[in-house]
């Protein structure tokens, strides 16, 4: 695959030495994703901050990214509106990436970021009186599996400044728990200290 293929798919524009296309990892009315060639590597860029990896996985997922090893599903995490009808989906792969991607109403996907971004498990948080907060889906599903309730997270971003976003779109829509905890590093020292204290992590 190479650059010029990836970009014609996109509807892109040659500029300079590079291409300009629409980025498939968000809504994007205004062409963001840089596709150049350099000593024979395909590059990607979006400049509107979509990490590569992220980028590339919603390429791969449009058949327009070319491994050495086929990406394969390993994981679909359903994303859901406050009445359990689902918005979009956060796709696990192999070789290591994720995606979104949302319905399309004829049994099909559009592989994008759906306009609207919600927290994982909404309808289960928002009845929550204590939420955790953690990294990622599979972070969430674990502590599932230890009887605790939820931990959501905003989809595609990690970090101290994801952290930050996440709890003002807390304080805003969800003004009503209890209490809020943010469960960093093990989760297997978190689970512990969880289940033989009676105080807050």
């Amino acid at each position: 695959m190479t650059a010029d293929a990836i970009a014609s798919a996109l509807g892109g524009k040659k500029i300079g030495s590079c291409w300009m296309a629409p980025c498939l990892s968000h809504d994007d009315s205004k062409p963001s994703l840089s596709i150049s060639e350099r000593g024979g590597k395909l590059l990607v860029h979006c400049f509107a901050g979509c990490p590569q990896q992220t980028v590339i996985a919603a390429l791969r997922a449009r058949g327009l990214w070319e491994d050495k090893r086929r990406a394969l599903i390993i994981a679909e995490y359903n994303y859901t509106d406050e009445h359990g009808e689902l918005l979009y989906q956060v796709v696990r792969t192999d070789p290591k990436g994720f995606f979104q991607r949302y319905p399309d109403g004829r049994g099909g996907w559009v592989g994008r970021k759906h306009p609207r971004q919600v927290l994982y498990r909404l309808r289960e948080v928002l009845d929550a009186p204590i939420v955790f907060v953690v990294e990622g889906e599979k972070d969430v599903e674990s502590l599932r599996a230890h009887g605790f309730c939820n931990g959501p997270r905003y989809s595609g971003r990690s970090g101290q400044i994801v952290t930050q976003r996440f709890c003002r779109g807390l304080s805003l829509s969800l003004d009503s728990f209890r209490t809020v905890l943010a469960v960093k590093g093990s989760l297997r020292r978190a689970y512990r200290r969880a289940l033989d204290s009676s105080g807050p992590f």
